[in-house]
């Protein structure tokens, strides 16, 4: 299965999109959205991950998660929301850079 990370329009360079390929996905410590976490969740850095994107703007990145430690992957319970966190870092060979794809895939 793949979920889809999105590098927004004013964070993408060229520097920023090959250092993904190159060390994977590096987690931050939440910010936005940080207090509808699970309380386990709120103070381990995390990767956002979705199940699909609603717009195309910026660079999308899918991840096998297949490949993936379960463990450390979550689905979150939000309403009409498919996100997934992921805990630490998601490595560069379960990473593809997504073509330009259609809205809502």
């Amino acid at each position: 299965m793949k979920l889809f990370h999105k590098v927004l329009p004013e964070r993408v360079t060229k520097e920023v999109c090959q250092n993904i390929t190159t060390y994977g996905l590096l987690p931050q410590l939440p910010s936005e959205y940080r207090t509808s976490l699970p309380t386990h969740l709120q103070e381990v850095p995390i990767v956002w991950l979705s199940e699909k994107m609603n717009t195309i703007d910026g660079v999308i990145f899918s991840v096998d998660i297949d490949k993936l430690n379960k463990e450390k992957l979550h689905k979150l319970d939000w309403d009409e929301v498919s996100w997934w966190v992921y805990e630490g870092v998601i490595p560069p060979d379960t990473i593809a850079v997504e073509p330009l794809i259609e809205e809502g895939v």
